[in-house]
């Protein structure tokens, strides 16, 4: 069940910000929950699901903003739906307060240092967009300014504006390089400004390390929830294969009871923040381990020597060299926390078919309330 749907006053910002669309409502959009109810009851699963879910306001501790607008009045925010039009948000209610303050000193830097944001259709303009990172568990501020060149020179006034209105708060300061006509956020140019290169957090008892150009959790307070649920499933002294890795955050949480752990990703800056994080570690710990960094499916001949595998893919679900060993030579669990939805029922049919491997535990998670997106943590078991 839904809770009712508050008026839209409650939100200053709807219309036009389409980032909230289920707004006001508890739990995952109700037509998810029963396609994952019918998962489970086909795959002989009794009980109901137990939806994990967490604050609904200010959980998100990392966002990426479209900056747009004119020189006096620049605007921060979010496209509207199927278009290039920016909803601007000052005061979104989801976001950390420090991302929002973030936004402010961006907006004021850019008035008094009269510098334009980017225009799409004539590709111009300086300023693109605004990356925050929030640590949840340890103090720091993570902030990246993407502007439209190759070179942080034009934009030294407008970082200079900006820290003055943060205050020094922020502890690792990012100019990034976009200057190409594409829809990519992230540029190929990079150069640290200010602070430190990495920024540190913690994934439940795990410290991690984050590169900006590096994937982080936008709720990493329930994505500790989700971590958790893992530990428990997880036997003792068992050899890990982890696909997909990140900066290591599951792994790393693994590390102490397992017999070996194999991290593979394909991102070097989340390599490098997981390095960073082993390189931490007692040298008992960091002898357990080994880092495959390339494509999953480079990997995947590390999963016949693999008890547990445990797989967090991007939207587009696992690959497909992946899945054919899975089946071919299954491990005693599966672990898969998936964020496409359509993805992730198509891989848990064929894994479920292939009668390899059983569904013995599906878990909803409500990792952005209000929206469309649903994680899921489900456990497969060696037949």
């Amino acid at each position: 069940m839904t809770s009712p749907r508050p008026e839209t006053r409650d939100c200053p910002h709807r219309p036009p910000c389409p980032g909230c669309p289920h707004w006001g409502e508890s739990g995952i959009p109700g037509e998810k929950l029963k396609a994952l109810r019918d998962l489970a009851h086909s795959a002989g699963l009794v009980g109901p699901l137990k939806v994990l879910s967490g604050d609904a306001v200010g959980y998100r501790h990392r966002a990426r903003l479209a900056v747009r607008g004119r020189s006096n009045s620049p605007k921060i925010g979010v496209f509207q739906s199927n278009s290039h039009r920016i909803a601007d948000i000052p005061r979104c209610g989801v976001q950390h307060e420090k991302i929002n303050r973030c936004a402010a000193a961006l907006r004021s830097a850019m008035r008094r240092c009269k510098l334009s944001p980017y225009v799409d259709g004539p590709h111009r303009g300086l300023v693109r967009y605004l990356q925050v990172l929030v640590p949840a568990r340890l103090p720091g501020l993570q902030v990246t300014i993407v502007t439209n060149d190759d070179s942080p020179k034009s934009s030294e006034s407008l970082f200079a504006a900006f820290e003055k209105e943060m205050d020094s708060e922020v502890t690792s300061l990012w100019w990034n390089g976009q200057p190409e006509r594409s829809n990519s956020i992230l540029g190929p140019h990079w150069q640290l400004m200010k602070g430190v290169e990495f920024t540190a957090d913690k994934i439940l008892d795990a410290e991690v390390h984050f590169h900006p150009a590096a994937f982080s959790q936008a709720n990493p307070i329930l994505f500790d929830r989700i971590v958790e649920h893992i530990n428990e499933e997880v036997p003792a002294k068992a050899r890990i294969l982890e696909l997909y890795c990140g900066v290591g955050g599951i792994g790393l949480n693994l590390i102490e009871d397992a017999s070996s752990i194999v991290f593979n990703e394909h991102s070097r800056a989340a390599i490098q923040g997981l390095e960073k994080s082993l390189a931490a570690l007692p040298a008992l710990l960091q002898e357990k381990s080994q880092v495959h960094m390339g494509p999953a499916a480079d990997a995947a001949s590390a999963i016949a020597a693999a008890d547990v595998v445990v797989a967090d893919p991007a939207r587009k679900g696992l690959d497909p060299e992946v899945m054919k060993t899975i089946i071919r030579q299954p491990p005693e669990v599966l672990v898969l926390v998936a964020c496409g939805f359509e993805s992730f029922l198509r891989d848990a049919k064929r894994l479920i078919d292939s009668r390899a491997m059983t569904l013995s535990s599906l878990t909803p998670v409500a990792l952005f309330p209000y929206g469309d997106q649903v994680e899921t943590l489900a456990i497969f078991r060696n037949i």
